[in-house]
């Protein structure tokens, strides 16, 4: 090699809090380099390379850095959630991904304080946050409301917007029954609309293993049952490996993200045949092909939060 040729050392990673302990590796790589081939020992790099292994970890750093000096507080055990006290706003950070949630008179404040250190693109209606749909609902319920009324039993009027596309949309839904005379409530709440995703997990277990949508019959739970003789005779992974052995886990990891999101009726199946890849067997099959045939049978299955306090 020439020994005009120019060779270029990045060191990643210094910090203006500590840049001088930062740079004492860069330093050390530097006296080991040949002079006579490397004019250029190094250079620092200011920010984060994208791809960088740990570009992730110094987004966060700085993230969280700027959102705490704003007045919001983390919550103990739950990354990247925090709390405005005066606010009272929610806020959850997922990589580049914010969500806030709080009072009407509070949003554009919290915003603002987000956007003296972070560059953020406006806000927009709540809508698809990671694979979930987030629909927002008021209800006008009867008082006394229980969870039953605000999920449509009972003749409530019920106004939704947001929805798949994000873009504020209005449509009334329910019963349309009138509460004249009778003493009424608005409810704030969220539908976390997972039917796009699960119709995805049913036709990727269709595409996996062959099978036809016409194999997915009406169920009414997730479970086999497995004590019966057949059941535990097939469970023998031994004498009765499960066909479906080598693409299980793509199946199951696939359906358990919806089960940690919103459809917590999914994670208690998903969770045991979790527990059986290594030893997949013929009743493994038949338990993941029920399973299937549940998610199926309830993609309107959704969970719902609300507040109604005020």
């Amino acid at each position: 090699m020439p020994a005009s040729g120019r060779h270029l050392c990045i060191y990643t990673g210094p910090t203006r809090r500590n840049q001088n302990l930062d740079q004492a590796p860069a330093r050390a790589l530097a006296e080991t380099l040949d002079r006579s081939v490397y004019r250029s020992s190094g250079t620092f790099a200011r920010l984060a390379l994208y791809g960088h292994p740990d570009a992730g970890g110094y987004w966060e750093k700085h993230c969280e850095s700027h959102i705490v000096s704003e007045g919001f507080i983390t919550i103990p055990d739950w990354r990247s959630v925090y709390w405005h006290p005066e606010l009272k706003v929610l806020l959850i950070v997922y990589v580049d991904d914010f969500k806030m949630s709080g009072p009407e008179a509070s949003m554009a404040k919290a915003w603002e304080k987000l956007r003296k250190g972070l560059v953020i693109e406006d806000p927009s209606p709540a809508g698809k946050f990671l694979g979930c749909n987030n629909v927002i609902i008021r209800h006008t319920v009867e008082e006394p409301f229980n969870c039953l009324s605000l999920v449509g039993e009972g003749g409530t009027t019920t106004t939704t917007t947001g929805g798949a596309t994000g873009k504020g949309e209005s449509r009334v839904e329910g019963t349309g029954v009138e509460h004249t005379g009778v003493k009424t409530k608005v409810v704030n709440m969220v539908k976390y609309d997972q039917k796009d995703f699960l119709v995805q997990c049913v036709s990727h277990y269709i595409e996996l293993t062959g099978k036809t949508p016409d194999t997915l019959k009406r169920v009414e739970t997730p479970f086999i049952d497995i004590t019966t003789a057949k059941a535990l005779e097939e469970d023998d992974h031994n004498r009765h490996k499960g066909a479906l052995a080598p693409v299980a886990s793509k199946v199951l990891m696939k359906i358990l993200y919806a089960a940690r999101v919103g459809r917590f009726d999914l994670l208690r199946p998903v969770c045991w045949l979790a527990t059986k890849v290594t030893k997949w067997s013929t009743t493994c099959d038949v338990a993941l092909h029920r399973l299937v045939c549940y998610i199926n049978s309830t993609l309107d299955v959704a969970c719902y939060g609300w507040v109604g306090d005020r």
